[in-house]
């Protein structure tokens, strides 16, 4: 008898096989996706954490911005002249603003909908810097027979800045490029034409000392969008205006986030704790934490550390919000208990490479004058009841009305219909649904993706 034969299997039975191993897959694939214990469905912290700038300026704390000269291209000449203002004017609101970098998070994953941003450091601002108004800054400009742009060098910007009564000065050059080329691709067999439409901006800057006329930073950025339309498909091409408004826009921030703090996004994954016996109160902390109730979370897991000080899910949990809120010490000290106790978990170790560099951190941050101030946790009783008192701000106008569902169900029916902007208490949370109190003693579900902020 040969091997072979013995080896050789019907070809309808292989087919079965391949069904039964894609059925059996996709019920794992399933359990992994649906379980709790899994990292897709297990709780998160979405916010935003203050990033130090690049340099730090700390006797800086007045400025002056000119308006940016605009740099020769074919493209920037065929624009309005007033380009380079509107450059420097985008700058300055960016500094006048408190919460740069902060925008609405996108769920990843299986997750649906957006969540507000939102920071947790309450000592956080952006608004470092004092900026000189535009009306004064145009008196002194033409008190001294000089353009508003960067036109002008180091010593003489700064005796402007110090007629200005400013520590520095800052001048900017902004170029602005596009480019449209006809592509095609295959559909169906078939070629298909179309257009693509690129745009984008190089924008510098120079910070100068008014009191040593010495640079103290100079930086280039470049950011580009594009867009492209087949003509057989529906819609339009982006404008090249919008086009180019999306890249003056990451361009001032990048510019901004050279010498002024910026939020930058933080995702925390909390872990189930280890113990089956504090599962339900772990549960139940990391669900105030998603929700912005991290008093109320920070509680839970204090009162389950003083009976379980060696669970390393628990000491991580514990340095995760500590750092959320900006206790830097105490998250290093929780962060490296954990990866003592747990030393291959990969997630411990890029927790605690995140607190290595803590010192020079929180130097950075007094010398642009913010000291970090340390959250006091609220561990009462009235921090764990919080979370029945949560609130949530509607997205949108007044004139905007959101559907309010009888269940935490996109199918469900609909019991009410509410304007934007209004504040309503929660009573309970079912995933990314909240139940709300609605005027008149009714109750209903609004889905997170509506909501505009988390009180």
């Amino acid at each position: 008898m040969k091997i072979e034969s013995v080896m050789q299997i019907p070809q309808n039975a292989i087919k079965e096989l391949i069904i039964r191993f894609k059925m059996v897959f996709m019920v794992l694939l399933a359990a992994a996706i649906f379980t709790p214990d899994t990292a897709f469905s297990y709780e998160k912290i979405y916010c935003y954490n203050l990033q130090p700038p690049e340099i730090i300026m700390r006797d800086v704390r007045r400025i002056a911005i000119l308006d940016f000269a605009l740099q020769d291209s074919y493209y920037t000449w065929q624009l309005n002249r007033n380009r380079g203002q509107i450059a420097s004017d985008r700058l300055v609101n960016l500094l006048l603003s408190d919460n740069v970098g902060i925008r609405d998070v996108k769920k990843k994953g299986f997750g649906i909908g957006t969540i507000a941003g939102r920071t947790y450091q309450k000592w956080a601002t952006t608004k470092i810097f004092s900026i000189i108004e535009r009306s004064q800054l145009e008196q002194i400009i033409k008190e001294q027979d000089l353009g508003m742009n960067n036109l002008i060098d180091a010593s003489k910007a700064a005796e402007l800045g110090k007629l200005m009564g400013v520590d520095a000065i800052i001048t900017g050059t902004i170029r602005f490029d596009k480019n449209e080329n006809y592509i095609s691709k295959k559909r169906k067999k078939k070629k298909i034409n179309g257009v693509k439409k690129v745009t984008s901006v190089t924008a510098s800057l120079r910070i100068i000392s008014t009191e040593t006329g010495e640079i103290l930073g100079s930086k280039e950025v470049f950011s580009e969008a594009s867009d492209e339309h087949y003509y057989d498909d529906r819609g339009t091409i982006a404008s090249t205006e919008s086009l180019l408004e999306i890249c003056l826009t990451e361009s001032m921030e990048k510019l901004v986030n050279y010498f002024c703090p910026i939020f930058v996004y933080f995702q925390g994954n909390l872990d189930k704790l280890s113990d089956k016996k504090f599962r339900k109160q772990g549960d139940s902390a990391a669900k105030m934490a998603e929700g912005g109730n991290l008093d109320g979370a920070y509680s839970i897991y204090q009162a389950v550390y003083q009976e379980d000080p060696y669970d390393p899910k628990l000491l991580f949990n514990l340095g995760l919000l500590n750092e959320t809120v900006g206790n830097y010490s105490e998250a290093k000290e929780f962060y490296q208990n954990a990866l003592s106790l747990k030393s291959k978990a990969k997630k411990y170790r890029k927790a605690n490479e995140r607190m290595q560099n803590i010192e020079g951190l929180l130097e950075d941050f007094r010398d642009i004058g913010l000291p970090v101030e340390p959250h006091e946790w609220n561990t009462t009783q009235d921090a764990l009841q919080q979370e029945s008192t949560q609130k949530v701000v509607v997205k949108g106008k007044n004139s905007q009305r959101h559907e309010i569902k009888e269940l935490a169900d996109n199918n469900s029916t609909v019991v009410a219909k509410v304007p934007g902007g209004v504040e309503f208490t929660v009573l309970d949370r079912d995933g990314d649904w909240f139940k709300i109190q609605l005027l008149g003693g009714k109750e209903g579900f609004i889905h997170n993706s509506q909501i505009s902020d988390i009180k």
